[in-house]
């Protein structure tokens, strides 16, 4: 049968073709009109037009594309089973725009049974087989690049919501043997930050003044190399300048060990080792400098105040001078007694011991700090220092004067046995 511009009536019953039919001018359906494919009994296929979109609708069973390729908006391409292109066009703006938008349009109900996943989109492997021919990378998910028109741009932007990794994540690297699950990041050549982390309400007002790469004010602790070729960390934290705590280090865990010897270890531990460039560790040196403390000034110099050898856990101290202490009026050594007595249970006092330089006396001179609930307080090193060497001095000047009558008392004995 030869159908010439066929224009179904709207209302009038279906036509039912139930043998194959040819057809060489264009079949026209009036807005709305279907095109049923299958029994006209509710399992079957309606295609129509709805004068906006093309509509289809699959009653029952779905959309199954056995052998070819598909493409929505551009050409077939032999490589791609489905090719999704938006063609060239000019939009009004004021919606966002997206080529593929994948979203659930109706509630999803579960009854009965759990369900594992529910997911928007579920990617698979690709399921290759090598042949003669071999696969350089594969992945699940590929993206080519990212965008550059836009004020920000972004290959993968997650808007909201969680992201879970259940293996490990590699940034600009392939592999790492030494990870089973967790995060490796390879800066490549690039000597700037390779972590930052960051908060929208801080402040620092920091960017080019400190040592090393700059930050930016929003910045609150960096990671970067220590030398460009050389390897290392540089560790900054940054903050405000009204925090006057920027870094706390806690350390939780079991009892720690009580032993006093060089092999024993703590709650925090701190090591430096020396090695060879050939995986091969090696002694440090005599008077090998291991932790030093200290400061950055004004102009913005380092400056050590205290530094811990490595070969034998000497330990200096910047000398200071102390110009407020009364270390030239007092009897240096009835304050190393006070400071003795604070220090010490069971302290016998003598007719020798001297009231007067109690904790108060000690706290005025800057030689103690206040007590807290429990009786403790902490003392600063250098003015105690200052004052055991004041109190050998003085019995030194002690001893001279008493050697001095000494030798005046037995030159006058032997001037009267003389005579």
């Amino acid at each position: 049968m030869l159908l010439q511009q066929l224009r179904p009536t709207p209302g009038s019953l279906p036509w039912i073709w139930q043998e194959q039919q040819t057809h060489l001018a264009n079949i026209v359906l009036n807005d709305s009109v279907l095109l049923t494919l299958g029994s006209v009994d509710g399992t079957d296929v309606d295609l129509y037009y709805d004068a906006t979109d093309l509509q289809i609708d699959v009653n029952s069973g779905g959309i199954q594309v056995t052998a070819g390729n598909i493409a929505f908006g551009t050409a077939v391409r032999p490589a791609d089973y489905v090719s999704v292109g938006r063609p060239t066009e000019t939009v009004a703006g004021g919606n966002d725009e997206s080529i593929l938008n994948v979203f659930s349009a109706g509630a999803l109900t579960l009854n009965t049974d759990a369900v594992s996943i529910v997911a928007g989109l579920r990617v698979g492997t690709p399921n290759i087989t090598e042949g003669t021919g071999t696969v350089t990378t594969a992945a699940s998910i590929y993206v080519s690049g990212a965008p550059t028109e836009g004020d920000n741009n972004y290959s993968l932007f997650v808007d909201a919501g969680l992201v879970r990794f259940d293996n490990s994540l590699f940034i600009n690297e392939l592999l790492n043997a030494n990870m089973a699950i967790g995060l490796t990041i390879n800066q490549g050549a690039n000597d700037d930050q390779i972590l930052a982390l960051k908060s929208s309400d801080v402040g620092t007002g920091l960017t080019t003044i400190v040592l090393g790469g700059d930050v930016e004010i929003d910045d609150f602790f960096t990671i970067a190399k220590a030398s460009a070729t050389l390897g290392g960390a540089h560790i900054q934290v940054l903050a405000q300048s009204t925090l006057a705590t920027p870094l706390i280090v806690d350390s939780w865990g079991g009892a720690p060990a009580t032993t006093d010897t060089s092999a024993s270890l703590a709650a925090m531990n701190f090591f430096v080792g020396l090695h060879d460039n050939s995986n091969a560790d090696v002694d440090m040196a005599t008077d090998s400098n291991a932790i030093a403390w200290g400061e950055i000034n004004a102009s913005n110099a380092r400056l050590t105040r205290m530094l811990l050898k490595a070969d034998d856990g000497e330990l200096h101290l910047q000398n200071t001078t102390i110009a407020d202490l009364a270390a030239d009026s007092q009897d240096d050594r009835m304050v190393v007694r006070a400071m003795q007595k604070l220090s010490a249970e069971d302290i016998i006092e003598t007719q020798h011991d001297n009231p007067f330089f109690d904790h108060q006396w000690l706290v005025d001179q800057h030689l103690a700090g206040p007590k807290d609930e429990e009786g403790f307080f902490l003392f600063p090193l250098q003015p105690r220092l200052v004052f055991h060497e004041g109190a050998i001095w003085q019995n030194y000047l002690d001893i001279q004067n008493l050697k001095e009558k000494l030798e005046l008392a037995e030159s006058k004995l032997l001037a009267l046995e003389a005579a």
